[in-house]
């Protein structure tokens, strides 16, 4: 056992003694049920508690931004850790307060650490991280934390995740999820004895998402309804049900289900899902990297300019909707006001991998 104490993120649980539990991961994808957070006032807070002390930063493959930092490094420091992964939704949406925060208390003693822990294969590659920071605008250090060591460590089970420590190493607030950055920023403040004003919290309106974050490798799918079942790791044909109920999804054509994704093994192999949201997205990646050309279809036509997402295009001469891809990343494929649909999309070149749909 490792001798120090830290608070689980969970309502009513007392502080536990880490203990390098095995990862259980998960995507904050809703509004979580369980209290996420060490709430505080910002103005007028009582002082922050002690919750234990920082866990060691190890295991490291690879760091961007900066040189490998030890904990020497951060001695004297305020010091925010984030574990995160470049394809998750949540993630990402939290990427410009803590960007925001970098730029703001760097000065005054402000450490921000992002330990990108991959949830899948292709988020292990460097150069995908490095070019996810570079997207994103993210100029604090990055630790590559591909064998979930620090993870570990700090016994974390979910992405986003912060964790708040002050200048002698000690615990003293934490979150997990997205939101409460004016109450994580207020805590940033008292460790750092600085007032600024607050980073404007833009509001996530999640009253339309009625569809779950769903996975399509076997390791954790549900809600599969093609008729002939999973099949793993066998290129199988399979076809559509007669009906797809809602918040489930179908292959039809050649597919392979393997361990973190399905992958197309034929041109004209199609996906189906049927969800309720305003905004769909999907992580992708091709197997063997280069460019594709995916059709994408909503209630059976092609997207409606209305709901186009970020990265998904009309042809002007067919009429119809497509997305490129090639990076190993989160698209955006429908954005609009929430309603329930049925997404598609079909191949037109084997090689797809499909691995995640997620809602917002």
């Amino acid at each position: 056992m490792k001798d120090l104490l830290i608070l689980l993120g969970i309502a009513g649980l007392l502080v536990a003694l880490f203990t390098g539990a095995i990862w259980a991961g998960s995507r904050m994808s809703q509004t979580p049920d369980l209290e996420t957070t060490q709430t505080i006032e910002p103005e007028g807070a009582p002082e922050l508690p002690y919750l234990g002390t920082m866990p060691p930063i190890e295991g490291i493959d690879g760091w961007i931004n900066s040189n490998p930092l030890v904990q020497d490094d951060l001695a004297g420091k305020v010091i925010l850790i984030d574990f995160w992964t470049y394809s998750c939704i949540n993630c990402i949406r939290t990427l410009p307060y803590i960007q925001s925060w970098q730029e703001k208390y760097a000065d005054d003693g402000l450490v921000i650490l992002g330990v990108h822990a991959p949830e899948f294969n292709f988020e292990k590659v460097y150069e995908n991280v490095l070019a996810a920071a570079v997207q994103y605008g993210l100029t604090y250090p990055i630790a590559q934390d591909n064998n979930h060591t620090t993870w570990r460590n700090f016994n974390n089970r979910y992405w986003p995740a912060k964790y708040l420590f002050d200048q002698d190493g000690n615990l003293r607030y934490y979150h997990f999820g997205e939101g409460s950055y004016e109450e994580t920023e207020a805590a940033i403040q008292q460790l750092l004895s600085v007032k600024e004003e607050m980073t404007e919290e833009l509001a996530v309106d999640r009253s339309g998402i009625n569809s779950p974050e769903t996975y399509f490798g076997y390791w954790r799918t549900e809600n599969f309804a093609s008729p002939e079942g999973v099949v793993e790791d066998t290129p199988t044909t399979y076809t559509n049900p007669q009906t797809l109920p809602l918040n489930h999804w179908s292959l039809s054509g050649d597919w392979s289900i393997e361990y973190q994704h399905s992958e197309a093994q034929t041109s004209g192999a199609r996906f189906a899902f049927h969800y309720s949201a305003g905004v769909a997205n999907l992580v992708m990646a091709t197997a063997d990297g280069t460019l594709q050309d995916i059709v994408v279809y909503l209630d059976g036509q092609a997207v409606p300019a209305e709901l186009l997402g970020a990265h998904t295009v009309r042809d002007e001469l067919t009429g119809g909707t497509f997305i490129q891809v090639e990076f190993s990343d989160l698209y955006e494929l429908i954005a609009g006001e929430p309603g329930e649909h049925l997404l598609e999309i079909e191949v037109l070149e084997p090689g797809l991998q499909i691995y995640a749909i997620t809602f917002g």
